[in-house]
């Protein structure tokens, strides 16, 4: 059970050029096999659009995410913890990687943060130029020797704007790339991130 409160005041869903969102919901989760799966998960998500020229808009995304373990061990199923990395926040990085164990496999926390900057440049011909910086970072993790200080990304893309939204290929590199990492990655993207 998800109850949601949402307040909305863009002037387009598909391609905002201005205006607020901002939803904050609660996920109510109780496990029917397994008591790793009781918990409450709370997130916030704050967006906003402004568009200080004919064919310049600014986007900003802030989001929070924190878990709450109902159990009495604590301890939440993997597959139910906060990530972060790829497409859908910081991108630059593989999906659910921002950070990631020994084994090279990807480490969740029960708490994030993460944030986006997006300058969004209409070049005409229905083309678009993205530029962004992205910021996120994860912390009480059910793992030791794991990092929670932020880890940042930036990058460029073109979009190429369809009646149903935008379709296109982004790059993002990070800017604190750790030994053994790559420098950065691409990302198709259907739709707007946020």
């Amino acid at each position: 059970m998800t109850p949601k409160l949402q307040y909305d005041t863009r002037d387009s869903f598909v391609r905002p050029s201005k205006g607020i969102f901002a939803a904050g919901y609660v996920d109510v989760s109780r496990g029917i096999d397994s008591d790793l799966d009781h918990f409450l998960r709370y997130r916030l998500d704050t967006r906003y659009y402004i568009s200080p020229l004919n064919r310049l808009t600014f986007a900003c995304s802030a989001r929070w995410g924190y878990i709450e373990p109902m159990n009495t061990e604590k301890v939440i199923a993997n597959d139910q913890l906060l990530y972060l990395g790829g497409s859908a926040n910081v991108r630059g990085f593989d999906e659910n990687m921002l950070r990631f164990d020994a084994n090279n496999k990807p480490v969740g926390g029960l708490s994030s943060v993460s944030g986006t900057i997006e300058a969004r440049i209409d070049l005409g011909n229905q083309i678009e130029l993205c530029l962004f910086t992205d910021s996120g970072s994860l912390s009480q993790y059910q793992v030791s020797n794991i990092p929670s200080s932020f880890r940042t990304s930036a990058g460029i893309g073109l979009r190429y704007l369809t009646p149903i939204g935008p379709v296109g290929l982004v790059y993002g590199f990070k800017l604190d790339r750790e030994p053994g990492e790559a420098p950065g990655r691409f990302h198709i993207s259907i739709g707007y991130t946020f």
